[in-house]
């Protein structure tokens, strides 16, 4: 018998042709719909990303990808350099990231990632007074953890470790380790995430 393989394909179907979404947070929103997909399968495959031509919605969701990774991986307080990360995925395909709307729509997504994101962390802390005026707020980082059973589900990752930030500049390169998510995945390619863009 053919081996099984099963595709969860997800279409986000608002997104104009060489354009961008009205604002960001619906892209976000469905990111982490993706990536919480992807982290819910042991041994997943690759996630493959497309629109019409695979280099324009497909590069800029690439990207915001790429970035919201890193700042996962690395707190609030890691480097960000939007345009270096689009000349490295550039050179896995040519012409990602077509227009200027999509290079500014890279930026409001990540700004808008990283504004929801400190409102929570500082809704959090609030929740984690014990009684002083002010809390011990490197306790407090270390104690905020992603929400991964129970409670309220958050439409967006918080970072995995705050209080211990590895700073982008201290890479001699972007760490290509984050590109492994979106090219390639170790493991059994048995489930394919596929995530298409149309009007």
């Amino acid at each position: 018998p053919e081996e099984a393989r099963e595709v969860f394909h997800y279409h986000f179907n608002s997104w104009p042709d060489h354009g961008v979404p009205r604002e960001p947070s619906r892209v976000l929103e469905f990111l982490h719909d993706v990536d919480q997909r992807q982290e819910s399968i042991p041994g997943a495959g690759p996630i493959v990303v497309h629109c019409s031509a695979g280099i324009g919605r497909t590069g800029t969701f690439i990207v915001i990808d790429v970035i919201l990774n890193l700042i996962k991986h690395h707190g609030l307080d890691c480097e960000i350099d939007i345009s270096n990360t689009i000349r490295l995925v550039r050179g896995q395909r040519s012409g990602l990231v077509q227009t200027e709307a999509q290079y500014k729509f890279i930026y409001h997504a990540v700004k808008h990632y990283i504004e929801t994101l400190s409102r929570r962390l500082l809704a959090e802390q609030s929740t984690l007074k014990t009684g002083r005026d002010y809390i011990n707020t490197n306790k407090a980082h270390q104690e905020v953890q992603p929400h991964s059973t129970g409670g309220p589900t958050l439409p967006l990752l918080w970072p995995h470790n705050i209080s211990t930030v590895t700073h982008y500049h201290n890479h001699p390169q972007f760490p290509m380790k984050a590109y492994t998510k979106i090219f390639f995945r170790e493991g059994s390619p048995n489930t394919i995430i596929s995530c298409t863009f149309s009007l």
